[in-house]
């Protein structure tokens, strides 16, 4: 993980999505979808790093109550708004998700429940996310949210998925993003479940982001693989 991991100062999150195995054969490309803690954390050297790096576009997974005023992402990137849960904590539907996590027998079968949930609610909003990663640009895209792990870490999985990365890959990945506000990191089995859990009621990560209105063509754009 730690040639993919990239030092851009002020986020503490951020890797390439390139060099993970496919399933047929062959790895994803290099320099074309990082996943990322917020970019409005970058310091001005920061913002020099990313665009050093070649990055041209940016998908903001945030909800507008989670930015603050005179946020800054590097200069030139196209940023493109695409909200997945609220960001208020005290959005009524908090409760509802956290009543699916105290359900579960422990936190791992909770996160996992969780996600699952979130992927019932907002299909239309992950396929969008992962469409707006597509299409001709000049240089990288980065799909943030805030932490960098959780609506960062489906996007991802699901956009690397559908393109037929190995999922051991896809879950060594995800596991390791640092823990969240002293809540440990989640572990590469959360993500195995979620993955085999659409195969059983979505037909896969494809099958749920055709469903939610994605052009399964639109996967091929992207230039990940």
């Amino acid at each position: 993980m730690s040639d993919r991991a990239l030092a851009w100062d002020g986020c503490g999150n951020v890797r390439d999505l390139g060099g993970l195995r496919l399933r047929a054969g062959g790895r994803t490309r290099p320099g074309v979808v990082v996943r990322a803690d917020s970019l409005t954390r970058l310091t001005p050297a920061g913002r020099e790093q990313a665009l050093a790096f070649g990055v041209s576009r940016a998908i903001d997974l945030r909800a507008g109550d989670e930015k603050t005023p005179g946020e800054r992402w590097p200069d030139g990137v196209r940023v493109v708004t695409n909200p997945i849960l609220p960001g208020s904590p005290d959005d009524p539907l908090w409760p509802e998700f956290g009543a699916i996590f105290d359900a579960a027998p422990d936190a791992e079968h909770g996160l996992r429940d969780v996600y699952l949930a979130f992927l019932e609610r907002w299909p239309r909003e992950f396929a969008a996310a992962v469409a707006a990663m597509a299409g001709p640009r000049d240089g990288a895209v980065v799909v943030h949210c805030n932490a960098g792990r959780d609506r960062a870490g489906l996007v991802s999985a699901l956009l690397m998925d559908a393109l037929g990365v190995d999922r051991g890959e896809i879950a060594a990945d995800f596991a390791s993003s640092p823990p969240i506000d002293g809540h440990p990191g989640a572990s590469a089995w959360v993500m195995l479940e979620v993955l085999a859990a659409l195969d059983r009621t979505a037909g896969g990560s494809r099958g749920y982001l055709t469903a939610a209105g994605l052009d399964p063509a639109v996967l091929e754009t992207v230039g990940l693989v």
